[in-house]
């Protein structure tokens, strides 16, 4: 017996064990630009994990090329915004994103079209002006 074990033993010294649960958030379910549509947990600290149909995470999440991340991004730098089309599945709204459109100016030399209004987003409102 080490001696560890021995003084825990003969003083009778009670110990702390340290448990780590982590919960994930709220399940949500996002369509991605080849219309395949996935279940994830929104986890406040470790991100999207994708789940199955029993709710447990995948063994093997979509590797980093897949459509999920895509959507997922633009998701997220969208605002997170979703909506409830049936109750308990709260869905994940998002735009696909346009192309810039951009001015050949001659050789490898570029210049974004700012005069088109369709080039850039539009800016989301928040409530009324004051």
């Amino acid at each position: 017996m080490e001696w560890g074990q021995n003084l825990l033993k003969e003083k009778k010294i009670r110990t702390m064990e340290t448990v780590c649960i982590l919960v994930g958030g709220p399940d949500r379910v996002i369509v991605d630009r080849m219309n395949k549509r996935w279940i994830f947990e929104d986890h406040p600290h470790c991100g999207p994990v994708v789940i199955g149909k029993n709710g447990d995470p995948l063994e093997h999440q979509p590797p980093e090329s897949s459509p999920f991340w895509e959507a997922v991004q633009c998701w997220y730098d969208q605002g997170k915004r979703t909506r409830q089309p049936v109750p308990n599945e709260t869905w994940c709204v998002w735009d696909k994103p346009t192309m810039q459109k951009m001015r050949h100016l001659g050789g490898v030399h570029y210049m974004l079209v700012t005069d088109d209004p369709s080039n850039f987003p539009a800016t989301p409102t928040t409530g009324p002006a004051t």
